[in-house]
């Protein structure tokens, strides 16, 4: 006699807390990374993406689905716009207090933060093109492998 067991809903909580955890530790990384290195890879950027969809993958309990595709691909928009804004925050401090010479806080003002950060973005549309890849790569992993 065969049991049959009813399959189980994904756990969206935890895939959202998985991929933001992941994701946040990829963006993290990345920072590092380019604040060591002083040069922006881009590919980093990709690992940011795979980094938040295997949060939801795992994080659902291995389910797969368009909802957790999409949910993937909004968190690894997210985690990829953090690790930017870390990024950009950090070389305009260095600009501030070495170039300039004046003392300020770590953490800038916010929004003249973000809104260098998508002068940076439309000046080098490469990036735009690894973050679209970043973002296909997290909305690929939760991918329902059955239906292809």
């Amino acid at each position: 006699m065969v049991i049959k067991q009813k399959p189980t809903a994904p756990d969206y909580h935890g895939a959202i807390l998985y991929s933001l955890g992941f994701g946040l530790l990829a963006a993290l990384l990345w920072f590092a990374v380019v604040v060591v290195t002083g040069w922006q890879f881009g590919i980093v950027a990709i690992g940011v993406g795979a980094a938040c969809g295997y949060g939801v993958y795992l994080g659902s309990k291995k389910h797969t689905g368009m909802n957790l595709q999409l949910m993937a691909a909004g968190f690894s928009l997210i985690a990829i716009l953090v690790g930017e804004y870390l990024i950009t925050n950090h070389f305009t401090y260095q600009y501030i207090t070495h170039e300039l010479g004046e003392q300020t806080m770590y953490f800038l003002h916010f929004w003249p933060i973000v809104q260098e950060t998508f002068y940076f973005v439309v000046a080098e549309p490469l990036t735009l093109l690894f973050w679209a890849i970043a973002i296909y790569t997290g909305f690929a992993i939760p991918r329902d492998k059955d239906t292809e």
